[in-house]
């Protein structure tokens, strides 16, 4: 089914949501009851703590564990299909710097329309550009925020607006929509928001929207058609915004001619930082004289049977997937062509540093001592590296990735499956240079070009290893600790070398530890490197010997 808005009325009743603190259980939302109609902006407001976003999360399924109370869509239970026709805007606008909004907006296209026609695709890329008045930056670059050149705020905003609508949906739910902007772009965020759930030129069909908002200016405020006003977890206020001061006049609140703004007059009642006390008591009795009314929105019966029809919309195929986040990642490191220079630099650099140091030394006993530190180098070299790389720029990606994942956009199979085979030709390249300058400058290949292409296999391989390693470490560490992710790589990577012969002799090697040279790959490489050497040398004797004592 092609994915189209429909009329969807949002109900939920009696939500409750606990959660595990080290003093015990604490309620964060109690008995919250409410309704969201097509063509309205409901604006959930409250003080800081208040439990917006907790509430906002549980509408739109992203609490874990199973909280309490319903959700229905048109009086209809909720059901898994229906994540196909609503979005959900984060609080951050998370982005690849390295991509025009056109280019993030077709890759999106591809991945989440995949069942429709690549023009279809493209006209609807157009469409959104054109929705969100983004044509004029169309084909620059997103950059990082607050960077020389890149999108504003506000146009990042307008851009993560335009990502959630590509396909369509009914229901949206943004979260904190005007956090970090002044107060013009403010209002032409939420402006942004009337207008869609309202209906456009562009998309004449409303749409359900609901937004957490903190402390919205007064203009910013009259934009919402209603306001749902949370305290401590509990309900104080559901209604249209244009009859709140009378209402807080009947409960006996009048709102003072010195109030600079209704939102403003209302958080007054229960945040008062010098009479804690008594903004207590005011918050728990207007949660008390407050009554919410069970009788459900009004909905049509076309609007019924067209959500009826609706069907759970598949991922792309792994296939696909795969194809098109590769695409990707090749046209981000065209853009970055500094990082690919950086690493062909660091392997020539490190070659030619070893290989000036073992300048074709003559075979001997002590030879064959630096000939296995060399080998171990360059496998260190293909390692530490290229893991430490991925440990300083992967946790910048994966907010966006765990974002699109979370979306259905694509598998995290699919995305890692698509940066490793990313990472190859410049890996390879690398290696290469890198095996290249340090057998010929030290002699390790003899002259060899058979030797010269098994120690270059091994060191792609080695580098392979790496790049698992730091993509391993990149993810274990949180994003704003990304040292972490250097820690585990550090402990998984040098008991590994402390086990592969070279610090200590394999037969040497008490007993209790011996399991650990069986898994250390690094071992493995230098055999086979050391073997190369035997294989593709007359002059054996030396070799050999050594190569007993590693692998004994």
């Amino acid at each position: 089914m092609k994915s189209e808005s429909i009329p969807v009325t949002l109900e939920w009743r009696s939500i409750e949501l606990n959660v595990q603190t080290a003093a015990g259980p604490k309620a964060i939302l109690r008995g919250l009851t409410g309704h969201a109609s097509p063509g309205d902006l409901v604006g959930i407001m409250g003080p800081s703590g208040a439990g917006k976003t907790s509430l906002l999360n549980v509408l739109a399924q992203r609490t874990p564990g199973a909280p309490g109370g319903q959700v229905l869509l048109n009086g209809e239970p909720w059901r898994e299909k229906y994540l196909s026709i609503l979005a959900y805007m984060p609080q951050d606008e998370m982005f690849l710097a390295e991509l025009t909004p056109r280019e993030h907006l077709t890759f999106m296209a591809q991945l989440r329309m995949h069942g429709r026609e690549p023009a279809e695709q493209a006209q609807r890329v157009e469409q959104v550009l054109r929705e969100m008045k983004l044509t004029g930056v169309a084909n620059s670059l997103i950059g990082a925020p607050q960077a020389d050149g890149s999108l504003s705020r506000n146009e990042r905003k307008r851009l993560n607006f335009a990502t959630e609508t590509l396909t369509e949906p009914s229901l949206l739910y943004v979260d904190e929509p005007t956090t970090g902007l002044d107060s013009v772009m403010a209002k032409n965020v939420v402006e942004q928001l009337k207008l869609m759930a309202s209906g456009s030129t562009e998309h004449p069909a409303k749409r359900t929207v609901i937004a957490t908002i903190h402390q919205p200016s007064a203009e910013i405020f009259k934009l919402f058609d209603k306001l749902y006003f949370i305290v401590d977890g509990r309900l104080a206020y559901f209604g249209p915004t244009a009859a709140v001061p009378a209402y807080f006049s009947a409960m006996g609140y009048d709102m003072p001619p010195t109030a600079a703004s209704v939102p403003d007059f209302v958080m007054e009642l229960c945040v008062d930082p010098s009479h804690r006390s008594a903004a207590a008591v005011r918050r728990k009795e207007l949660c008390e004289k407050f009554t919410t009314a069970e009788v459900p929105a009004p909905r049509s019966a076309a609007s019924d049977a067209a959500l009826a029809q609706v069907n759970a919309v598949a991922a792309a195929p792994a296939s696909t997937q795969f194809g098109i986040l590769v695409a990707r990642d090749l046209l981000m490191r065209r853009r970055t062509p500094i990082l690919t220079k950086a690493i062909i630099a660091r392997n020539v650099v490190l070659a030619t540093l070893l290989g000036l140091v073992l300048l074709r030394l003559d075979m001997s006993q002590t030879y064959v001592y630096s000939l296995t530190g060399s080998i171990f180098f360059g496998v260190a070299s293909c390692v530490m590296p290229t893991a430490i790389g991925h440990i300083s720029t992967l946790p910048f990606q994966l907010p966006v990735v765990i974002r699109e994942v979370r979306a259905n956009s694509y598998s995290v199979k699919a995305y890692f499956a698509a940066k490793f085979l990313g990472d190859i030709p410049v890996d390879f390249i690398g290696c290469t240079l890198f095996a290249t300058l340090l057998n010929f400058l030290t002699g390790m290949a003899h002259d060899d070009p058979v030797v010269w292409l098994k120690c270059v296999g091994i060191f792609f391989c080695a580098t392979l290893i790496g790049n698992a390693i730091g993509q391993w470490g990149a993810i274990v560490a949180p994003s704003d600790a990304p040292f972490v992710g250097l820690i585990f790589v550090l402990l998984l990577v040098i008991p590994q070398f402390l086990f592969c012969g070279v610090m200590i002799l394999i037969d040497q090697i008490p007993v209790w530890w011996r399991w650990m040279a069986e898994v250390s790959v690094f071992r493995y490489f230098l055999e086979l490197a050391m073997s190369a050497q035997v294989i593709c040398r007359s002059r054996r004797s030396h070799l050999s010997f050594y190569l007993f004592s590693l692998s004994a």
